[in-house]
């Protein structure tokens, strides 16, 4: 046999050799086998979409000999994906995230990941219901609180307080969050449009807000007085709050 002949059927037989490994790999994925890894749901079709992209390219790599790390593909894909996951949990609503945070962490402590967007969505995660409510007075004296706003702040999750100018609250929509939010006599968050804006003898700022909530006894709605050294109070976005919703 000349060298053509030897290169050929060594070709031939790397060819062969690629195909029996693709097939193999193709059967962890789909088939119905005893060996088939991933579920018939979302996420094992999403796993499938892209172990078949891995697999074409690795059919050439095993047909040429390729000599390369092809494990690391996965690892690679595992790392983008969980990138993905960090930055999704910062943009979708809380809701659509926190009953898979124990899972999602899980897989991030596994891969040992060091993307920052990982690292603040375990602050998040930990210091969630500690701490004092984020309000400017709180995380100016609590490093709890402090901790968690600008982690929330650098994972998008809510804008740096502004600087309020009290008379020009009126006729806008606003939130106010009390620095004592959660006990008894609170007055809590309140939402609505600034009906009133006056001070008190002490210098503080007095607003009249006109909230969503209607009045017990009919005829309008319910409206609440916050105080501005009683808590923050941040300019909303009623464009922004009618998307979201």
């Amino acid at each position: 046999m000349n060298d053509q002949s030897q290169d050929t059927q060594t070709s031939a037989d790397g060819a062969t050799a690629a195909i029996s490994t693709i097939a193999r790999l193709a059967a962890l994925v789909s088939g119905g086998g005893a060996e088939q890894v991933f579920p018939a749901d979302l996420a094992g079709y999403a796993a499938t979409g892209a172990v078949k992209e891995l697999l074409a390219n690795w059919t050439d790599a095993l047909s040429e000999g390729s000599q390369a790390n092809l494990v690391a593909d996965v690892d690679r894909v595992l790392e983008l994906l969980v990138k993905f996951r960090n930055r999704a949990a910062g943009i979708l609503p809380r809701a659509n995230t926190s009953n898979d945070a124990d899972e999602a962490k899980e897989v991030i402590y596994t891969l040992g990941n060091t993307d920052p967007y990982c690292a603040l969505s375990e602050i998040c995660d930990s210091l969630d219901g500690l701490g004092l409510p984020i309000t400017q007075t709180n995380v100016e004296s609590d490093f709890v609180t402090r901790s968690l706003y600008f982690a929330q702040v650098a994972m998008g999750e809510r804008e740096f307080f502004q600087k309020i100018d009290y008379p020009e609250t009126l006729n806008k929509r606003i939130r106010f969050t009390a620095n004592d939010n959660g006990e008894p006599l609170s007055v809590g968050v309140v939402v609505g449009n600034v009906i009133v804006v006056d001070t008190t003898a002490g210098g503080n700022y007095r607003l009249c807000v006109r909230t969503d909530t209607p009045a017990a006894q009919g005829g309008g709605f319910l409206n609440k007085r916050v105080y501005s050294h009683q808590g923050t109070v941040e300019l909303l976005d009623e464009a922004a709050e009618v998307a979201v919703a």
